[in-house]
């Protein structure tokens, strides 16, 4: 199946972001920087008004669209490899989800390493997506993420399992980054094809800066490994050229062997996160809105 000409154009863009993040991969704070500027001039939708609340210490971006069914409400945490990313690089995509779904969406603004490596980020999931639950006790609740913020929603759901806190009713998981220990055979094979994320980068910026080396292969810090039985129904699309490819087919293998009711869309031709670019290409809109009638779901 040939691309459309937006998703090729876009996709060049992509190479020269890649490429900009490597040159400049040992300045953080420039890379920090690069990410929320790109994030600022995405286009972003009319009707969702955005609000600020901090919860147990935790920043929380809430998006509510002017069309809102009160019914359901999704948690969302963003990617960016636990080092780089906020609510403000994610707001196009969130905002487009939120008025999507017509659900409220709160983005919790978790703490980054390497300042805060793990466990911090879970640290402060796990105490949003208690107040979620606790403010939201009767709707639906969903929670998803993309990449690292994927991996991180697996681990908040197991923890919630674990700690008997109120489950999420459903998973969106988006090109999600289950295995730290980047081990997997897509991870050196699809390097070359994946337009936004390399597998040195991800090693030497991402994981090494989250974790400790012996963590790494840890249940919470690669949920790829844990017990994956008692997770809601989950949502796992990955694009054909990723480098974390693998990481999406192991779990759904895992998951379903566990009981775990899972769908899995792969699409053909696209880079990591490609989903994040509904706004401008054609195949993301398209998984998007295939995302949007498996999010409504539990509630129709």
């Amino acid at each position: 199946m040939s691309k459309s000409l937006r998703a090729r154009l876009v996709e060049k863009i992509v190479w020269q972001m890649r490429a900009r993040a490597d040159r400049v991969q040992d300045d953080l704070q420039r890379l920090r920087a690069d990410f929320e500027f790109s994030g600022r001039y995405q286009p972003k939708p009319r009707g969702v008004k955005i609000s600020q609340r901090v919860v147990e210490g935790v920043p929380v971006e809430v998006l509510t669209p002017t069309v809102r069914n009160p019914k359901r409400v999704l948690m969302y945490l963003h990617g960016g490899g636990y080092v780089i990313g906020s609510p403000r690089t994610h707001r196009a995509f969130t905002m487009t989800l939120a008025k999507a779904l017509a659900a409220e969406v709160w983005v919790p603004d978790y703490r980054l390493a390497p300042e805060h490596p793990y466990p911090a980020a879970h640290e402060d999931a796990i105490k949003v997506w208690r107040a979620f639950t606790e403010t939201f006790p009767d709707q639906v609740r969903l929670l998803a993420g993309e990449s690292a913020g994927a991996g991180l929603s697996v681990a908040t759901a197991l923890r919630a399992r674990d700690e008997h806190l109120p489950m999420p009713h459903g998973l969106y998981l988006i090109s999600p980054w289950l295995d730290v220990t980047l081990t997997a055979r897509a991870c050196r094979e699809r390097d070359h094809r994946d337009a936004l994320l390399g597998y040195a980068f991800t090693d030497k910026v991402f994981a090494s800066n989250y974790c400790r080396k012996d963590q790494r292969q840890s249940p919470r810090v690669s949920p790829l490994f844990a017990d994956l039985a008692g997770l809601p129904p989950t949502l796992v699309q990955v694009g054909e050229n990723e480098i974390l490819y693998d990481d999406s087919i192991s779990f759904a293998d895992r998951a379903s062997q566990a009981g775990v009711e899972i769908t899995l869309e792969e699409a053909s031709g696209m880079w990591h996160a490609w989903v994040l670019f509904a706004a401008l290409v054609p195949e993301a809109k398209a998984s998007l809105r295939s995302a949007v009638r498996w999010l409504n779901a539990p509630t129709d």
